[in-house]
């Protein structure tokens, strides 16, 4: 921590923890240095380390926010209808992989092979959301457009 009042803060809410939850165990620690995307970034990469975690305690409600934003926005894209349906599986294999399940298992209940499911665990550990976009497609460009072919 940077700071007297930050360093106070955490002692504070581990000492609760401790004394109130002798059952919870507080597995990491890191300071967001009391930034919104900082804090994002850093539960971002907790996410997707595929530690289970079932709490998170902030020493203020933009770190908080930072780190829920991510996963509100996954969540939304895998339960909107008119998502496109390889937007939704990408979205499904995140938040599956965050809940701790390996990838043969997120292959199994997605139907998908599981090289696809560790491919878009790969995009997304190391790009975030951005990661899981469609990219441009790699080989020569086509020559005639998809209606000029069905027509000859």
């Amino acid at each position: 921590m940077s700071d007297e009042p930050a360093q106070g803060r955490t002692d504070g809410t581990k000492q609760v923890v401790k004394e109130q939850f002798p059952n919870i165990k507080i597995v990491r620690e890191q300071t967001g240095h009391w930034k919104r995307e900082q804090g994002q970034t850093i539960m971002e990469d907790w996410l997707t380390s595929g530690q289970q975690i079932d709490g998170v305690a902030a020493n203020n409600d933009k770190m908080a926010l930072g780190a829920l934003q991510e996963r509100q926005t996954l969540e939304s894209i895998a339960r909107k209808y008119t998502s496109p349906y390889c937007d939704v599986i990408r979205a499904k294999i995140i938040l599956l992989a965050d809940e701790g399940l390996s990838n043969d298992v997120i292959a199994a209940r997605l139907d998908t092979p599981r090289q696809i499911v560790s491919n878009w665990r790969k995009r997304f550990a190391f790009a975030r959301l951005p990661g899981l976009e469609a990219q441009p497609r790699g080989g020569r460009k086509a020559r005639f457009s998809p209606r000029s072919r069905r027509s000859g």
